[in-house]
């Protein structure tokens, strides 16, 4: 039981760290682009905070069966190509909320995301963040990039880094089984319980 307890803590805490840098991430591009007065720096802030609103959602659907979408059916027989093709149907209309497919550079992200050889979404969404960073954020505006300070850019990088924390803290979490001995244990205490109740209620 405290073990349980113990990793449904560290997943509350996880997620509030993500939120938490999500937001501050947001607000550092967003604020630090605007000072640019370009229109590059604001189309390539928009796109990494899009990237960074993507990020928690394909991270749901990587650590949960059914991406925790009611309307998607998960049975037993499906395989697990099935399943990941289902939910990433269901992903794309998410993303769709987010993402202009009208717009050819965000379809062209979106296809490549949503591509069955990508073994993980969200690791892809930060190496788009990366990538934004290296060509754009951190680029001389003399060379048509935003031309961040180099403290401002080491900063987003923290930020990138505080999320691929989160990613393998979560899947340590999801791909780690509680261990054995602690759920024998839990079934034996229970029945022993269960069993000599009625001795002790007469």
């Amino acid at each position: 039981t405290q073990n349980c307890n113990a990793r449904y803590t560290e997943a509350r805490v996880l997620w509030g760290a993500m939120t938490n840098e999500s937001r501050a991430l947001s607000s550092r591009i967003l604020t630090l682009s605007a000072s640019a007065g370009s229109a590059t720096a604001t189309a390539d802030a928009a796109r990494a905070v899009k990237c960074v609103m993507s990020f928690p959602r394909t991270l749901k659907h990587h650590l949960t069966i059914d991406g925790f979408c009611p309307d998607l059916q998960i049975t037993k027989e499906m395989t697990d190509a099935e399943i990941n093709a289902a939910k990433g149907v269901a992903l794309q209309q998410e993303l769709s909320t987010i993402w202009d497919s009208s717009v050819c550079q965000e379809k062209q992200f979106i296809d490549q995301l949503l591509q069955p050889n990508v073994a993980s979404r969200p690791l892809h969404v930060l190496h788009e963040l990366s990538d934004i960073t290296a060509q754009s954020f951190s680029r001389p505006t003399a060379e048509g990039g935003v031309g961040l300070h180099a403290i401002h850019v080491a900063e987003i990088y923290r930020s990138l880094t505080r999320l691929q924390d989160v990613l393998g803290a979560c899947e340590r979490i999801y791909r780690t089984p509680i261990y054995t001995g602690y759920t024998n244990f839990c079934r034996r205490c229970v029945w022993l319980w269960c069993n000599l109740l009625p001795f002790a209620m007469f």
